[in-house]
């Protein structure tokens, strides 16, 4: 007995497949007739009174119904560790979901987590110079202690170091395919690739078994890049290149951009440089900008706050809500509190050492 998921998931890949119709259409397909399976069920009649599809297309949808090949690709799927995740499912990356031309069904192999708190893709030129090669470590080891997911293109040149970087500082990462996750290309990266799954990363693609890697399944592969992460950064590229084309799809949907600047007339450093002068993409000059950028530091002073928060006193706590809404000087905050001016000052050096507030200048006090 097939479950409502499986036909679902099932349906969803037979439209993914079908030539011409494209994902945005078959998202607003979905949308309309209440799930992927419905728009395989609707009749010929209904299909063409929807969004104006062809005659032709509708006669396509139609004929796919039976949903077969599907149903072997699962099979296939799962003897090999492989699973499809539709966009109607909970699990289907939700910085994804948010572009509009985000794929229906995901094939995933792996144990990442697609909705993890932060996801950054890396990407660059594959003629990787020493310059680009230093940057990327040099970044990446910056942001280890944030513990981003790391998500790249598995090509040669700067996504193979991003990987193999994440790997090094045991951050979790996402290789995104251009191709069925039956293969890996470039095959001499099988092995970083494995390590990738043996310590809980993934493979991810919206190409079934048996896709090859065709030149033009990259740029489609690199919308995924951008779409499934907060940022995108760029460490090397020349003026056109797969990296700008991610860099300007981030862009596009509204994501962070960063680029590492080079010297001026540099190959490697035309595009970057290009990002920056047009404005899609802000100068960065190590990882800790990102993080200041993202407000990744912001985060993790608050949880750091919060447990030292637990073992507060009540007159420490009386000070922390007081500061909560502005800045406040000594005798304010004596006031509020109820104390004499002198206690409230020993008070507050007390909670300074703590690293819970920093004194500024004028007497005044925030929380850390």
């Amino acid at each position: 007995m097939v479950s409502h998921q499986e036909e679902e998931l099932a349906a969803a890949m037979t439209l993914q497949q079908l030539d011409g119709l494209g994902p945005v259409l078959a998202r607003r397909l979905s949308e309309h007739c209440g799930g992927f399976a419905n728009v395989l069920n609707a009749s010929q009649k209904m299909l063409q009174s929807i969004f104006r599809i062809s005659p032709e297309m509708a006669g396509r949808i139609r004929a796919s119904a039976t949903k077969t090949d599907a149903y072997t690709l699962l099979e296939l799927m799962g003897k090999h560790g492989v699973v499809g995740v539709s966009i109607n499912d909970s699990r289907f990356p939700t910085r994804l979901k948010q572009c509009h031309d985000s794929p229906v069904v995901l094939f995933v192999k792996g144990e990442s987590e697609l909705n993890p708190k932060r996801n950054l893709a890396v990407v660059g030129m594959r003629n990787m110079s020493p310059y680009g090669e230093s940057s990327c470590q040099s970044l990446i080891k910056d942001l280890a202690q944030f513990e981003p997911q790391i998500i790249s293109g598995m090509a040669y040149g700067v996504d193979i170091c991003a990987h193999r970087q994440a790997l090094k500082y045991e951050l979790p990462t996402i290789a995104v395919l251009g191709h069925g996750l039956d293969r890996m290309y470039p095959h001499a990266h099988l092995p970083s690739a494995r390590e990738i799954l043996e310590r809980g990363g993934s493979w991810v693609s919206e190409f079934p078994f048996g896709v090859k890697p065709d030149r033009e399944n990259f740029p489609r592969r690199n919308r995924l890049i951008a779409g499934m992460s907060d940022a995108t950064v760029v460490v090397e590229s020349g003026v056109s290149g797969g990296s700008m084309i991610t860099a300007s799809l981030a862009f596009g949907y509204n994501r962070e951009v960063f680029a590492v600047p080079g010297n001026i007339g540099g190959k490697g450093t035309q595009g970057c440089h290009s990002l920056i002068k047009q404005q899609k993409a802000s100068l960065i000059e190590s990882g800790l900008d990102i993080v200041q950028s993202l407000n990744w530091d912001s985060a993790q002073n608050l949880g750091h706050q919060m447990r030292i928060f637990n073992d507060l006193t009540e007159k420490e706590m009386e000070v922390v809500e007081a500061l909560r809404q502005e800045d406040l000087h000594t005798d304010i905050l004596a006031l509020r509190c109820g104390s004499r001016t002198n206690e409230m000052s020993a008070l507050l050096l007390q909670m300074e050492l703590k690293g819970i507030i920093q004194g500024i200048p004028g007497k005044r006090y925030k929380l850390e």
